[in-house]
């Protein structure tokens, strides 16, 4: 699952749905996607989230299993990677499921 958080709290979500929807499609995205309708300031905010990208990664029972910012740095400058940081946490936690 996806969020898209460009929302600024001007005009409506739903004015970014052509411009998110190219960018799916170009992407090759088959998955479910959503577009945030809290302005992303204030999105931010609530998730104590100084900046994107972000990825949350949540186990089957929908535990928060781990969160990939680089706010502390913790990545470097290069940032963290789905190839060396997040699909593996994802095996990780498929295998302790069973799947």
């Amino acid at each position: 699952m996806t969020m898209n958080v460009e929302f600024d709290g001007t005009d409506s979500p739903e004015d970014l749905r052509d411009a998110v929807n190219k960018t799916l499609t170009r992407l090759e995205a088959n998955f479910l996607s959503m577009i945030c309708s809290t302005p992303n300031d204030a999105l931010y905010e609530q998730l104590k989230l100084a900046s994107v990208p972000a990825v949350l990664v949540y186990d089957q029972t929908g535990q928060l299993r781990k969160r990939f910012d680089n706010d502390a740095n913790e990545y470097g400058t290069e940032g963290f990677t789905y190839e060396h940081h997040i699909g593996p946490l994802v095996e990780e936690l498929l295998t302790e499921a069973g799947n």
